[in-house]
């Protein structure tokens, strides 16, 4: 979805790109020689990899994750969302709006924390603080994968006497909006809620040891100025009593950090992603070209058609709507196969696109009739798209070796090559 929206906006570069989707950074610096070939092969060098989060010890692109554009819900706003998730283009503003129509003087003077608590020890000394001092803290225990009913709405009494509850109810990042202080406590890998923290208007209270991970705009906040840093969750308590005994100082780290965040708007992501792909593509020392086993994505549903394996997704995220296309038919087009997104009647993706078998373990899988199709459950179509997938393997022989890691090229690497 990134892709989508920056290509939509910006003349983006041919270029050859991966991915990641996983919580944690996945390119990690060797230690030595012997560790690099253990880790890439034999006369390789560190690939280059966009994933949304990095650390010190990786050499990821940072990117933005999963929660910036998560897959529209079919029924439209007024539904559920089938993720929990509301995009960054509907979130940003409209928390944004709250988090300033709430004076600061009117919130509930105590810092509040709802999420997993067993996700970090940092997590679990942060509920016993809550519990030894309700005067200063509330702590929620909530698992993200439960409804829970609002706390407000149930009329808790912790929720303004601080303390802590345990799986009885639920905050949202607009009732975060209605406390003072709000703090970001790092868990296993990372949790995404730190752009929401700084959107409600609250001095955010961050706690830096073992915040391992790092998002792409982190480095845009300034301790002191954009959030209040503590170095351990022992410190929090302190924190919090100076931020209480100093409200105009508060407020004006609150404000503070939720304007810079504000600046941050959707335009301003996409605007990141093409930077960092127009300067990605600059540094390729070849000239991309498409795999035969590749298939197109024009618009969302294009990505939804993809990954169904029959209708289940297609229930929750077929929107059906034209405008995210990169290329809309024009009014009055007919509709017709091959029919990938928006409004078309799509068929499934072709089925060598479908897959990630290797090369030698992907034969007989898209010949109709014979064993390995029958056992691979595979629900696809034709390969209309690309003829030329049929022909053998698909994906490119690695075993060649690459030709950055020999000659002049090969000297800019900083472990040179190996064998």
């Amino acid at each position: 979805m990134p892709l989508l929206l920056t290509m939509k906006r910006f003349k983006v570069p041919d270029l050859d790109a991966v991915f990641s989707g996983t919580d944690y950074p996945i390119i990690d610096l060797p230690r030595d020689a012997d560790h690099m070939k253990r880790m890439y092969g034999p006369g390789q060098p560190l690939p280059p990899l966009f994933s949304p989060t990095a650390n010190t010890v990786s050499l990821d692109l940072p990117w933005p994750d999963f929660s910036f554009f998560p897959p529209l819900g079919r029924c439209g706003k007024p539904c559920t969302h089938p993720l929990k998730t509301p995009r960054w283009q509907l979130a940003h503003p409209q928390l944004l709006a709250l988090g300033r129509k709430i004076k600061f003087s009117d919130r509930i003077d105590r810092a509040v924390f709802t999420g997993n608590m067993k996700t970090s020890p940092n997590r679990q000394t942060i509920f016993h603080q809550a519990q030894r001092h309700p005067e200063l803290l509330f702590v929620n225990e909530v698992y993200i994968k439960t409804s829970p009913p609002s706390c407000f709405e149930i009329g808790e009494p912790n929720v303004t006497q601080g303390g802590v509850l345990v799986k009885r109810c639920g905050l949202s990042f607009e009732e975060l909006c209605r406390y003072k202080y709000t703090l970001n406590v790092g868990s296993n890998g990372y949790a995404n809620k730190l752009k929401y923290l700084f959107l409600t208007g609250s001095v955010v209270i961050w706690v830096r040891r073992d915040s391992l991970n790092f998002e792409f705009f982190e480095g845009h906040f300034v301790p002191g100025v954009h959030y209040a840093s503590v170095e351990t969750v022992d410190e929090v308590p302190d924190m919090i009593r100076r931020l209480q005994a100093d409200p105009a100082w508060a407020e004006s780290i609150a404000r503070a950090g939720q304007e810079q965040m504000a600046s941050m708007d959707v335009e301003e992501v996409a605007h990141y992603c093409y930077q960092m792909l127009k300067g990605y593509a600059a540094l390729q020392r070849f000239k991309p070209k498409r795999d035969p086993r590749s298939w197109e994505v024009n618009c969302e549903d294009d990505m939804v058609r993809h990954y169904d394996r029959g209708t289940m997704l297609q229930e929750l995220y077929l929107i059906e709507d034209n405008s995210s296309c990169l290329r809309p038919p024009t009014p009055g087009t007919r509709l017709e196969a091959p029919g990938w997104g928006g409004a078309y009647q799509g068929t499934h993706p072709p089925c060598l696109a479908s897959h990630d078998l290797s090369a030698p373990a992907e034969v007989g899988v898209c010949t109709e009739g014979t064993p390995q199709y029958l056992a691979s459950g595979r629900l696809d179509g034709p390969d209309w798209d690309l003829p030329e997938a049929y022909r053998g393997g698909a994906l490119v022989d690695w075993s060649t070796e690459d030709p950055a890691t020999t000659g002049k090229g090969a000297k800019t690497l900083p472990w040179g090559t190996y064998k």
